[in-house]
């Protein structure tokens, strides 16, 4: 299924005079024809820094040698082929996952408009692995975790997709009534070490069991592709290493490759099971 990103940005036009607007990488370099960065605005006429604000001053308004200011707006945006200036979105809401630039506000958008939940906050966490995934705290939700998965997968690229969901009651908010992002919950991980299981589990219990230790995630859909929800090529090593650990000499890497699914892995083993009297 193809599926595209229909992403709405303000057109902010081009520079005045006396005034250049750059865009810069997280290293402060340009950034190549077409590509985007954080708008940087530098001329003589900026303003030293925020009034009685040294501390959100810092790193944003600097000064030149040569009696020029910049100011960086914590914006992202592109510069078209005419040299207009596309706005992109706020830093603060960008992330990398699986080496994806993601604006975690655009997703919230998504599910906001999925109608399952009245309210949402998207941000990036580190899972047990130290990588970053997106997790999605939903307000009042209005169905079923899969449900929600399954509509964000007509609209959104899977790297997009939130590997946690996490049903919450209200989402918190600070004395002037903005989302206060630092009293959300801290998310759940499972803190397994290995897959030690009684020998009356079932395949499918081991599967899942292993994948929520690696995917870090407690809900675990029984039809979702592995690389769709978090999965990439280091984890699914880790998979195969837990998985292994039941089926020794019998399970291949390329096996959990092949057969990307709970379902299909469950079915694998349990083929693997018969085989050997496991």
């Amino acid at each position: 299924m193809s599926q595209k990103r229909n992403i709405n940005r303000a057109r902010l036009g081009a520079t005045v005079s006396e005034t250049d607007i750059r865009l810069l990488d997280e290293a402060g370099q340009p950034v190549p024809e077409g590509e985007v960065g954080e708008i940087v605005v530098r001329s003589r006429y900026i303003s030293s820094g925020y009034w009685r604000g040294e501390e959100l001053s810092a790193g944003k308004f600097i000064e030149h040698e040569d009696g020029m200011r910049s100011f960086h707006t914590g914006d992202l945006g592109r510069r078209t082929p005419d040299g207009d200036f596309i706005h992109a979105g706020r830093k603060d809401f960008q992330v990398k996952i699986r080496g994806n630039r993601v604006d975690t506000m655009e997703v919230e958008q998504a599910i906001l408009k999925s109608g399952l939940v009245s309210d949402v906050v998207v941000t990036p966490v580190e899972d047990q692995n130290r990588q970053t995934v997106l997790a999605a705290y939903l307000q009042e939700l209005g169905g079923s975790i899969s449900g929600m998965r399954d509509a964000l997968s007509e609209k959104l690229p899977s790297y997009m997709i939130p590997a946690l969901m996490i049903p919450i009651d209200r989402i918190p908010l600070t004395s002037n009534g903005k989302k206060d992002r630092k009293r959300l919950p801290k998310p759940d991980f499972l803190a397994l070490t290995d897959v030690n299981v009684p020998a009356t589990q079932s395949c499918s219990s081991i599967v899942k069991t292993a994948w929520s230790q690696v995917l870090g995630v407690a809900d675990v859909p029984e039809d979702r592709n592995f690389f769709d929800i978090g999965g990439d090529s280091l984890k699914i090593v880790e998979l195969y290493r837990l998985l292994s650990n039941s089926w020794p000499d019998k399970l291949k890497l390329t096996d959990l490759f092949q057969h990307a699914t709970v379902a299909r892995q469950s079915s694998l083993l349990s083929l693997l099971a018969a085989k050997t009297g496991h």
